[in-house]
């Protein structure tokens, strides 16, 4: 939980209010063969997010954009998402 407060610091500019983990996911690393893995939480936060550090822009992805995503997101994170019925 504490790299989870210190990457939403540093990288959106947001505090947690409440967070729970949700599961880890792996996949390919986008445009390399190598693994990539992802530790998934579901939580509030305070503040409003703003793209800082390594994050230069945020957007919404709808149904239809969803191959600009990296593999992991696309392949493993969305699809567990809406299994649960979380999105």
């Amino acid at each position: 939980m504490k790299a989870l407060r210190r990457e939403l610091k540093e990288e959106l500019g947001v505090s947690i209010k409440s967070a729970g983990f949700i599961g880890r996911f792996s996949d390919r690393a986008a445009g390399r063969k190598s693994m990539l893995v992802v530790f998934l939480y579901k939580g509030e936060i305070t503040g409003k997010p703003k793209p800082q550090m390594e994050i230069r822009s945020a957007v919404w992805v709808s149904k239809n954009t969803r191959q600009l995503l990296s593999p992991i997101i696309r392949n493993r994170v969305l699809p567990f998402l809406e299994g649960e019925g979380l999105l």
